[in-house]
């Protein structure tokens, strides 16, 4: 196995364009999720009680892409992550971790408010790792 080289987590690494670049990159994502939610329909989602499908998707969309924008500021005032000259691949790794756990726990909340099902049927762990996923 001469030809595999190891990963170096402590190597300076880029940041990513949505972490430079927060309100850019959120208003990106939430295009992207915007469409991909409306053309796909991904896992058999319904509209809300108050919505119909495409606005319950945008709505969805919306609260991901602000939930990810605030996240994103919070962390960069941080002084683990606030350190651009000192960022490495373990950083990066780890505030995207940050950030998508915060969309899912997001989206699990949200279902609460805009969904019609009793709020216990949607209290468990598997719709939470859904939400998360």
């Amino acid at each position: 196995m001469q030809g595999m080289r190891k990963i170096n987590l402590k190597a300076r690494y880029p940041q990513n364009y949505i972490l430079r670049q927060p309100l850019w990159g959120t208003l990106i994502l939430f295009f992207f999720l915007s469409v991909f939610m409306v053309l796909y329909q991904p896992f058999n989602a319904m509209e809300s009680r108050w919505f119909n499908f495409r606005s319950s998707m945008l709505v969805y969309a919306f609260t991901v892409s602000l939930t990810a924008l605030l996240l994103i500021l919070l962390l960069k005032k941080t002084r683990f992550f606030g350190q651009k000259k000192h960022w490495t691949l373990a950083r990066e790794l780890f505030f995207i971790f940050l950030v998508l756990l915060g969309m899912g726990i997001t989206l699990f909340l949200l279902g609460f408010v805009l969904e019609d099902h009793s709020e216990m049927s949607r209290w468990n762990l598997q719709t939470f790792l859904d939400s998360c996923k």
